[in-house]
């Protein structure tokens, strides 16, 4: 597996940072957690084409998680008969009721004919436990608690590479007192593990972070206090957990 960090910001882009979006290459397959703006120029500078994707999973539905999604979804339709040996078919997971056909009205707008959007795009509405698998991967949802105050739903995702069983876990975005990180890692190893750290303070993560069984932990969403060489403090916090530690930045490469 090959993960690509395509975007590794908060809720704004900063300095050295785009809006979350990271990419998954299992097997014969490409996939993407998020959609921040600019994702599917992001994939064109990694060498990656967004009519290659065969699925994309929302964790929630904030700008800085999705703003991006309309575009990427324009430009696959867009290669849709440019690439006739590779006729896209992208399955669109998103966590709440009627934001496909809020989308679907946005592209529409952009001029994108609705025949289009139904040939080449499948949208599914996110629930909990296994929502996606083909010949490459199984990806299974988990709750969290991030947009719950204002009556959304927000998800981690668990991601499974059948031919080497080498597992991932995305955090999504978390509650500030970091309750709702997924503790199925304390439980099963997991071996390696994206977590955001923008919405609490690391503190509040070290008691559940030290009691998971990961092989590598990578930091992504990274909050300002974080950035260049704010880092060097986010490190010496978490420096006594029992696994690697790194921080990502936009277009890193990770292989699993």
């Amino acid at each position: 597996m090959v993960i690509v960090t395509l975007g590794t910001s908060h809720g704004n882009p900063t300095w050295c940072r785009y809006n979350s979006s990271t990419l998954f290459e299992c097997g014969s397959g490409t996939y993407m957690i998020d959609a921040g703006a600019p994702c599917d120029a992001q994939m064109i500078r990694a060498g990656r084409h967004p009519r290659h994707l065969k699925a994309v999973f929302l964790t929630h539905c904030h700008t800085d998680h999705m703003g991006g999604l309309p575009i990427l979804l324009k430009y696959i339709l867009k290669y849709a008969d440019k690439y006739p040996g590779e006729i896209p078919h992208c399955k669109v997971f998103l966590p709440d009721e009627g934001i496909w056909e809020a989308m679907v009205g946005f592209m529409k707008v952009m001029t994108v004919a609705a025949e289009r959007i139904d040939r080449y795009l499948e949208p599914h509405v996110v629930k909990p436990g296994l929502n996606y698998e083909d010949e490459n991967i199984y990806v299974e949802a988990i709750p969290t608690a991030h947009v719950a105050s204002v009556g959304r739903k927000s998800f981690a995702y668990l991601l499974t590479e059948k031919e080497t069983g080498k597992t991932v876990l995305y955090s999504g975005d978390l509650k500030a007192d970091f309750s709702d990180f997924p503790t199925y890692a304390t439980e099963t190893p997991v071996d390696l593990a994206f977590c955001e750290c923008t919405h609490y303070r690391p503190e509040k993560s070290l008691d559940l972070l030290s009691r998971c069984k990961f092989g590598r932990l990578i930091f992504n969403h990274v909050y300002d206090s974080w950035h260049g060489e704010g880092a060097g403090e986010l490190l010496a916090q978490t420096k006594d957990l029992p696994y690697p530690i790194q921080i990502a930045h936009d277009l890193e490469e990770f292989w699993l």
